[in-house]
């Protein structure tokens, strides 16, 4: 198959031609710190002699041109950098919507943290089109907050570029050198999906192995737990198997990234307002009460 990702600046053109600079804080654009990431990332490519796509240092391609050109060309990965609003929080994570794409977040976000001292806000499951559009494994990588490391990235956007080319040729098993010449890797080439990614038993029944299979899908940590959740929203759960831990405490990393994707207050506990919007987006009956129905129409939601 080869080896050929696309590298797409994230932000640059819009769909109608015109200048599309991303987020903008005070003198941080996120399409110049995109670029400058690219850059870095190319550079390694270029000196392992490895082919890619780009639409570096034009930026003259919008979203659905640069799915397009990787469609078309056959390339093997997708990778398009992008900065955070000026309220998020400092650090990066990686989107994704298959578990191919999320692996290679993954690389991406433990070559980078090998490297360099970096906060890692993990993966996050999200369906952009980035991400749905592509007929390879992709991901949505945001390097950091446009506010808080907006100028870290300008000042090291190289080097950081240069790590996230060596999490690509991780995740694609690929032999290279690193630029300072001191370290020749030869990773062995990972399986298309990560370890806990077959199918659970469709039961009804919500146990660790559902949550396991969804904490895996969301790219939270997985332990088959949802921790720290408030013992006022047990009555929404009408059977419970042992994942959820009634504690009062802090929420789920899992549960937080679940109400992203349906659109639910991010707390990262599981109430009656999460409830109705998981039965929504499942489309089931919505009363706010999780019972078999949801259940299992949650476990099809993961085995699909």
């Amino acid at each position: 198959m080869g080896f050929k990702p696309f590298i797409a600046i994230g932000h640059g053109v819009t769909t109608e031609n015109k200048w599309d600079p991303g987020t903008v804080w005070e003198n941080n654009v996120e399409a110049d710190i995109a670029k400058i990431i690219v850059g870095g990332i190319l550079e390694v490519f270029v000196s392992n002699g490895k082919d890619y796509v780009t639409d570096y240092p034009e930026n003259d391609m919008n979203i659905i041109e640069c799915v397009e050109s990787a469609n078309k060309r056959g390339c093997t990965h997708y990778v398009s950098i992008h900065l955070d609003w000026e309220k998020a929080e400092s650090g990066m994570f990686a989107l994704y919507v298959s578990d191919a794409g999320a692996a290679l977040g993954a690389d991406i976000r433990n070559a980078v943290t090998s490297r360099m001292d970096y906060i890692d806000k993990g993966n996050r499951y999200q369906d952009d089109y980035e991400v749905t559009g592509t007929l390879m494994e992709a991901t949505i990588f945001e390097a950091g907050s446009i506010d808080d490391d907006g100028q870290f990235l300008k000042d090291n956007g190289r080097f950081f570029g240069n790590c996230i080319a060596y999490g690509i040729m991780d995740r694609a098993g690929e032999n290279y050198k690193e630029l300072d010449g001191s370290v020749v890797v030869a990773p062995s080439k990972p399986e298309n999906k990560p370890e806990s990614s077959g199918k659970i038993e469709e039961d009804g029944k919500w146990g660790s192995d559902t949550t396991s299979k969804a904490q895996n899908k969301f790219g939270t940590p997985v332990d088959g737990v949802i921790s720290g959740q408030l013992e006022s929203c047990r009555e929404y759960i009408c059977e419970d198997y042992g994942t959820f831990e009634w504690d009062n405490g802090d929420g789920s990393p899992f549960i937080s990234a679940l109400q992203r994707l349906i659109g639910a207050n991010d707390d990262g506990w599981f109430g009656f307002e999460s409830a109705v919007k998981l039965q929504t987006f499942l489309k089931v009956p919505a009363d706010g009460y999780i019972g078999p129905v949801s259940v299992l129409a949650f476990q099809k939601w993961l085995n699909s």
